[in-house]
């Protein structure tokens, strides 16, 4: 790899979270007489942040009405990934662990309120040497300021860094960073649009184990 630092999205990437989110985002909004689907839960709030995602759906919302709804979506979120089930993707894990032996710094990026929660329980804190969440920002993907922050830490050149993501808001953010990106196809994740893909800092894969081969 001829990367000196490798920026990981965390859910979608290197774990499979989004039916623990939908599932919690489902129970939270079954209060408030919205019966959410995955179709739904996929195109309107998957990767696209709370604020824009529940007012697609509930209409306009108040601040502290959408720091409530998060919050108990939140704790469903936590409640459902106390029993730690099984969401690694394998092909991730196997480039963690070629990064470690090449000693390729790592960092995460992620737009998630308890990314840093689900790290700690999934003891992977230790991993990366650098974690930046949505708590840590002013603005979420696709604003660029959570990988502003996360390369002004590293102080590395923005050429010899990639950025793995698996949504559209992340790779636009990304992009807007000036940073080279892998966007990860995953199951059922909806496809990166085709001005996207066809930009130059951007490569479709569907298996992250390409990477550990170039």
């Amino acid at each position: 790899m001829k990367y000196k630092l490798v920026i990981f999205d965390l859910d979608g990437v290197i774990v499979n979270t989004e039916p623990i989110h939908f599932e919690a985002y489902k129970l939270t909004l079954k209060k408030y007489g919205i019966d959410l689907d995955f179709d739904t839960y996929n195109k309107k709030l998957r990767s696209r942040g709370r604020h824009i995602g529940l007012a697609d759906i509930m209409g306009n919302l108040t601040e502290k009405e959408i720091t409530r709804i998060g919050s108990e979506k939140d704790t469903h979120f936590l409640e459902l990934i106390s029993s730690k089930p099984d969401l690694f993707y394998e092909d991730a894990l196997m480039l963690i662990d070629y990064c470690k032996k090449q000693y390729i710094p790592m960092g995460i990026a992620t737009a998630s309120h308890k990314g840093k929660t689900l790290l700690k329980t999934y003891d992977m804190t230790e991993w990366f040497d650098y974690v930046v969440t949505a708590q840590d920002v002013n603005f979420n993907k696709p604003n660029p300021e959570i990988y502003n922050k996360c390369k002004a830490y590293f102080e590395i050149d923005n050429e010899d860094i990639l950025v793995i993501e698996d949504s559209e808001a992340g790779v636009k953010a990304a992009l807007e960073a000036d940073l080279n990106v892998v966007f990860i196809k995953r199951d059922k994740a909806p496809m990166l649009s085709e001005s996207l893909i066809n930009s130059e800092k951007v490569t479709l894969y569907y298996d992250l184990n390409k990477l550990r081969k170039e």
